[in-house]
């Protein structure tokens, strides 16, 4: 990141997402999610930020 001039990184999840699981693991799918990316994020809070997922119906 530092030779490529880049501050921080966006850390976003990748489809396929919660929206498109069975309606009872849509909630849980995206707490997963948002809890590693959380992690990943608070490895280096300096240079990552994290995109929330949401369990849309």
């Amino acid at each position: 990141m530092d030779r490529a001039g880049v501050e921080y990184s966006i850390i976003a999840p990748n489809i396929p997402g919660p929206s498109d699981l069975d309606y009872e693991l849509k909630e849980p799918g995206a707490r997963i999610s948002n809890n590693y990316t959380a992690e990943l994020c608070a490895g280096r809070p300096d240079r990552f930020r994290g995109l929330a997922v949401l369990p849309f119906t």
